[in-house]
């Protein structure tokens, strides 16, 4: 069975020039790809998009930042509700480089019509597609390129949330993990070959 993660309302899309990212800060993964975004990846952005905000929510995510300062950043820490958050934002990141583990992340962001700009790793072991439901890159430039087209397309931006939702709502909503659930049990109660138990 696949993960889930907690059902919500899907978002209209946001009228600010605005990217979430959400992780304890904590982990290490985590820490370390905040620290990609704000010393790598975001100064990249700000240069061709100087409004571009990066709204960057989790538990430690100011210890993660440092000393850093880089413009357009907001540490938000540790949000008891992330609706409001992910209101101002167009899409969702995840600079995953190492670790394992689905990324719930990805999965919430789907949940409220949010696509994600992530990393091969960072979206590993989820069934997202590039380039319709997902934008994925490797390195700072790539990703830094992914971002800007979000923020400097909003059609796309749209259309790549409504697409990664749909793909949520068949694959990993808790309804549609609670009605696999339901028939790997129906299957495993008939007995072989779909004849009933004795």
């Amino acid at each position: 069975l696949p993960n889930t993660a907690r059902d919500v309302t899907p978002l209209p899309p946001a009228e600010t020039p605005a990217a979430i990212f959400v992780g304890v800060a904590y982990y290490p993964p985590n820490r370390e790809a905040i620290r990609w975004l704000l010393t790598d990846i975001w100064p990249r952005v700000r240069a061709r998009v100087p409004d571009a905000r990066l709204l960057v929510v989790g538990e430690g995510a100011a210890d993660a930042a440092g000393d850093a300062e880089t413009p357009g950043v907001e540490i938000l820490g540790f949000a008891p509700d992330l609706e409001p958050v992910y209101r101002r934002a167009a899409f969702a990141v995840c600079p995953i480089r190492r670790g394992s583990g689905t990324r719930i992340k990805i999965i919430e962001a789907a949940l409220y019509a949010r696509p994600t700009v992530a990393t091969r790793i960072g979206a590993e072991g989820l069934h997202f597609q590039h380039p319709d439901e997902i934008l994925l890159a490797d390195d700072a430039g790539c990703f830094a390129d992914a971002c800007v087209q979000l923020l400097t397309d909003r059609p796309q931006c749209a259309r790549l949330g409504e697409a990664a939702l749909k793909k949520a709502r068949g694959d990993y909503a808790p309804a549609a993990v609670l009605g696999q659930l339901v028939r790997i049990v129906q299957d495993q109660l008939s007995g072989p070959a779909g004849t009933a138990p004795s």
